[in-house]
């Protein structure tokens, strides 16, 4: 055989052995994941792309990170993303509008969602006609508490330097804005109609977070620029601002229902 006969000979042999791999290749079904965010919860597919485990099952799994649970939704609703791990509430909302989104899987052994209840309350049925959590004091009323253990904190603050005075400002701090927190994105559920919850909640978490953001960065400049005590007094001229926020809403809203 000469030289040229070899040579044509491995270059059919290289030929059919990329066919070949090509053809395997293009066998694998071939499906896109949409990732809410590099955490570690959420790392489970990403091992099993890595380790070929999707590969082994006949798929070829592209990743692409959404970053939040928003756009998640989005590219599985536009057919851009076939899978997706986005909250449970945000695929249960968009199943309530028209979405047909499939619970194939959860990371956890347990939901992590817990409901506590009256020892006469035995199923979901026995929840009919009866109120749930906040509802029972109302939005505005956990709210203006919150104010009031808000100021609390501020007068704990102002009373003095001491360990102790920072521990009960902290303490009551974190309390009174759980109490505001709360109070303020169920008020939230009684202002959209329902094919825009979507928009809203996203909407209310850009504007909470980026908020919270903020005023970490901005109290340490704060602090240098103002000192403890200006900055504390502050925080009262905002809590009051809060106030006749609740006090505004007591009055317009004496009765808020959650959007159906």
């Amino acid at each position: 055989m000469g030289r040229k006969s070899i040579h044509v000979l491995l270059v059919f042999v290289l030929s059919l052995a990329v066919g070949l791999l090509g053809a395997k290749a293009s066998a694998l079904e071939q499906i896109t994941h949409a990732d809410c965010g590099l955490v570690p919860s959420f790392s489970v597919v990403w091992v099993g792309v890595d380790a070929g485990i999707f590969k082994k099952s006949g798929l070829d799994v592209t990743i692409s990170t959404a970053q939040s649970t928003v756009p998640c939704i989005q590219s599985m609703l536009a057919g851009e993303a076939q899978l997706g791990n986005p909250e449970t509430v945000a695929g249960l909302i968009a199943n309530q509008n028209g979405a047909n989104f499939v619970n194939l899987m959860n990371y956890q052994k347990t939901i992590l969602f817990e409901m506590f209840v009256r020892s006469e309350i035995k199923t979901a049925q026995d929840l009919k006609g009866k109120k749930i959590g906040i509802n029972r004091f109302g939005a505005t009323t956990v709210m203006a508490w919150g104010v009031v253990l808000m100021l609390a904190g501020v007068a704990a603050a102002l009373s003095g330097l001491s360990e102790w005075n920072f521990r009960i400002a902290l303490t009551v701090n974190g309390v009174g804005w759980n109490f505001l927190f709360v109070g303020a994105t169920t008020l939230v559920t009684t202002c959209y109609r329902p094919n825009e919850r979507g928009k809203t909640q996203a909407l209310n978490d850009l504007l909470v977070f980026s908020t919270t953001a903020t005023s970490s960065f901005m109290a340490g400049f704060l602090q240098d620029r103002w000192g403890w005590q200006p900055l504390n007094w502050f925080s009262v001229l905002l809590m009051l601002a809060a106030a006749c926020a609740v006090l505004w809403l007591r009055n317009q809203r004496p009765t808020l229902s959650a959007a159906h």
